[in-house]
């Protein structure tokens, strides 16, 4: 509401000027007799609380007796008029007032002026009146949910039409009510607390209210407080060949931890498995289908009731491919100096292999043809053949 001073505006037609002024939005605040002529007042709509303001005039000697005749004005002690009107029956009514009193305290007094010389003046005494504006307040959480220690901050904000309240809000976790809280340079309301038990909390933020401003609340029920939790991740093979079986375990490190919550195992960002947590807090997952090549694992646990969530730091498997096989016996059918021939038992059965680089006697035929193989270092490949052409030298006699 604001405070809306009283203008007199003399005017030729009293009804031309009042639909005048209703046009643009004003009300009625007055309209009845002063003296010989019609007071009307006007004020803005929706300015204000309305109240009502009653005068009585009674005679000093007689107060029994009625005085129907002089007029009454009320006004601030400022001097700022409320109202004014010509008495019934010894009562002046003034109802509605709008906008002509500020918001809070004000201090008001009637003057009552005879019309003629039956009675003298008079002045009331001071009747101080409270108007107050409604307030709405709303109240915030940075932290819906955090862990046991984390700090927590509530923050309330109280708005009203006209103007910024003041007064302190009072915070209420649970049913305990604190001290109450000051506005801060911003002109917001903050609690902050990191002792909050494990648990949903119910906090309400009441705004007092002052001779301005009347009280409001609210309430948020958040910030539900959980356990902190961490889980770490171990691989009983860093590196396995394919289709072996590599077992991983994961441990969450927790106070109050339940058993039997399942733990998911991550492999390259795809969901590979799960686990059942023990009464250690462990859980294993075992696979034999990682394909050929690096990985990198994750495991997540994603709490609870009472327990954060958590997730562990990459591990990291190398599966191998399974060795190559080096072929069967060997079976060079050269009778000269060669290396070919069957499996000899210092090898296993297994043909001998030249080193890579190395020149190899593949044997030699009948017509004295020697036939060398040439590997080249790292393709285990023999990729060129030479044939050397010679005779045979025959025995010396």
């Amino acid at each position: 509401m604001k405070s809306i001073d009283i203008i007199s505006v003399p005017v030729s037609d009293q009804q031309i000027a009042k639909k005048f002024y209703l046009a643009f939005g004003f009300t009625i605040v007055v309209d009845a007799p002063f003296g010989d002529q019609q007071w009307i007042q006007m004020g803005l709509a929706g300015g204000g609380t309305t109240i009502t303001l009653t005068a009585k005039v009674a005679a000093t000697d007689d107060p029994s007796a009625r005085i129907d005749v002089g007029q009454i004005e009320v006004k601030t002690t400022a001097g700022v008029m409320v109202g004014r009107g010509t008495l019934t029956n010894g009562t002046l009514t003034l109802n509605p007032i709008r906008g002509d009193l500020a918001l809070g305290k004000t201090d008001l007094i009637a003057h009552y002026t005879p019309k003629d010389g039956s009675f003298t003046e008079s002045q009331s005494t001071v009747l101080t009146q409270v108007i107050n504006a409604a307030s709405t307040t709303t109240l915030t959480v940075d932290h819906a949910s955090a862990q046991a220690g984390q700090p927590v901050t509530f923050t309330a904000t109280v708005a009203a039409t006209g103007g910024t309240p003041t007064g302190p809000v009072t915070f209420t976790v649970d049913g305990t009510p604190g001290d109450p809280v000051a506005a801060g340079p911003d002109g917001t309301y903050a609690l902050t607390t990191s002792s909050l038990a494990v648990g949903t909390h119910t906090v309400v933020a009441s705004y007092a209210g002052d001779d301005k401003y009347r009280t409001s609340t609210a309430s948020v029920t958040a910030s539900t407080v959980v356990i902190p939790a961490t889980i770490t991740l171990h691989v009983d093979h860093a590196t396995a060949q394919v289709g072996t079986q590599v077992t991983l375990t994961a441990a969450v490190d927790a106070e109050q931890l339940a058993p039997n919550q399942k733990v998911t195992f991550t492999v390259d960002g795809h969901s590979g498995g799960t686990g059942t947590l023990n009464g250690k807090g462990e859980a294993t997952w075992s696979t034999a289908s990682l394909k050929v090549g690096p990985h990198h694992v994750v495991a997540s646990y994603p709490g609870d009731a009472d327990h954060a969530g958590a997730t562990s730091d990459s591990v990291s498997v190398r599966i191998d491919a399974a060795p190559v096989d080096g072929g069967g016996p060997g079976s060079g059918s050269g009778s000269g100096s060669g290396s070919g021939g069957g499996a000899t038992p210092d090898n296993g059965g297994a043909t001998p292999q030249p080193e890579p680089g190395s020149l190899a006697n593949t044997g030699s035929n009948a017509s004295g043809m020697t036939t060398l193989a040439l590997v080249l270092l790292g393709s285990g490949l023999a990729l060129t053949s030479l044939s050397l052409l010679g005779r045979k030298r025959r025995a010396r006699r």
